[in-house]
């Protein structure tokens, strides 16, 4: 499980750090979603992938985005896509959002 996480790890600290990473979506018309660096968390029933944008003066950071999968009865050991609209769907709930 350990290799399945640090595999998810590896690709999402990667696709951070292109020159053209960015978030786009209809939130920005309400706030920007402009960020300087992603973290990922996990534990043993879920994985998250959040959006940060670094404070002036260092020291903070403020969440602009955070993504949560519900990864139980998920295998983590191998490469695997998270469908997240096909969770959302199933369960009836939207994203929300909160400043």
């Amino acid at each position: 499980m350990k290799r399945g996480f640090r595999l998810l790890l590896a690709l999402g600290l990667l696709s951070a750090c292109g020159k053209g990473s960015t978030l786009e979506g209809s939130l920005s018309d309400e706030v920007t979603l402009d960020f300087t660096r992603v973290s990922v968390e996990h534990s043993s029933t879920a994985l998250a992938v959040i959006y940060l944008r670094d404070v002036a003066g260092g020291g903070s950071a403020d969440t602009i985005l955070k993504v949560t999968a519900n990864t139980t009865g998920l295998k983590l050991d191998a490469p695997l896509t998270i469908d997240l609209t096909q969770t959302v769907a199933r369960r009836c709930e939207g994203p929300s959002a909160a400043r």
